[in-house]
């Protein structure tokens, strides 16, 4: 892939209004697994708040896989830290991620070995905690992630390679993804799919470039 473009189309742009994202219709389900419970309680409390999250915390290994036991895996976001008692070695961000719900990281210990590492584990975001600001950076995190779904977007690249690891990257962002190989499918997409909010192109493709 050579250059990427971004066409934006959203169903208010003839409004001139800018794109909001939407309030989910159900209260959404966040799992907060974390052993300080001062961080937990406030993430909490602010997360009921702006987007009326039903939270669940956890402040143990034990208490999550008893949560996960108990048949509840219908969470929205997690948010994680990597070193809990019983799981000093992101056992938990494993088995979050294997469950298919969308994490963020939230850790004290950060360096690039870590940072590779997590990203490898398939986590959708990650937020140091040696700063004043990380805790409003873990509650727009969350917030992104739930406001993501109500999103529908378009990948257009040749290159199966490319497009896949684009297309897995917004996935785990949440979003709804469509992709096409060519100029022309993509064309074909736009015209059945009058919600897509924002089209990720490549320039040089055999039957047309990105700009056409």
């Amino acid at each position: 892939m050579s250059k990427t473009n971004l066409s934006i189309r959203s169903q208010q742009q003839d409004s001139g209004s800018p794109l909001r994202v939407p309030r989910p219709i159900k209260s959404p389900c966040v799992l907060v697994i974390e052993d300080s419970r001062s961080i937990s309680v406030v993430l909490k409390e602010r997360l009921e708040l702006s987007i009326g999250a039903k939270v669940t915390c956890c402040f143990t290994a034990d208490e999550c896989h008893h949560v996960f036991a108990s048949g509840r895996g219908d969470f929205d976001v997690a948010v994680v830290d990597l070193n809990l008692p019983g799981a000093l070695d992101g056992e938990l961000l494993d088995l979050v991620v294997r469950l298919g719900i969308p994490a963020i990281v939230f850790t004290a210990t950060f360096d690039d070995y870590v940072r590779d590492a997590i990203l490898e584990r398939g986590c959708a975001d990650y937020i140091v905690k040696d700063h004043d600001s990380a805790l409003d950076m873990v509650q727009v995190a969350v917030e992104r992630l739930i406001g993501n779904q109500f999103f529908k977007l378009l990948v257009v690249e040749d290159g199966s390679s490319a497009r896949h690891s684009l297309v897995t990257v917004l996935q785990r962002q949440r979003f709804q993804v469509l992709e096409a190989k060519t100029g022309l499918e993509a064309l074909d997409i736009l015209a059945r799919h009058k919600d897509i909010s924002l089209v990720l192109t490549d320039h040089y493709m055999p039957d047309m470039d990105g700009y056409e």
